[in-house]
């Protein structure tokens, strides 16, 4: 894990609601541990099958404060960059 401050941190500090999504994030299913399976995958353009969810992506999962490995989602679009 990284240490320091990152962007979702100063959000955080600002009580701005934010998150990273990308293709792929919503969970395909849930491990016994509660951590998301991100599999969903598609056709690239050779036919091959390719995974919608890339990890290494995801900036703030390097760090412990701003990581969501539950790939928990808002609660709507609308609550988004929002403030207290």
């Amino acid at each position: 894990m990284l240490s320091g401050l990152n962007v979702g941190d100063l959000l955080n500090k600002k009580n701005i609601t934010w998150g990273w999504f990308q293709g792929g994030f919503k969970p395909s299913a849930v491990n016994a541990d509660g951590t998301a399976v991100c599999a969903t995958q598609h056709a690239a353009i050779n036919g091959a099958l390719t995974n919608d969810y890339i990890p290494h992506h995801e900036p703030f999962q390097y760090y412990k404060s701003t990581s969501n490995p539950h790939h928990l989602s808002p609660s709507s679009t609308a609550m988004i960059g929002k403030t207290d």
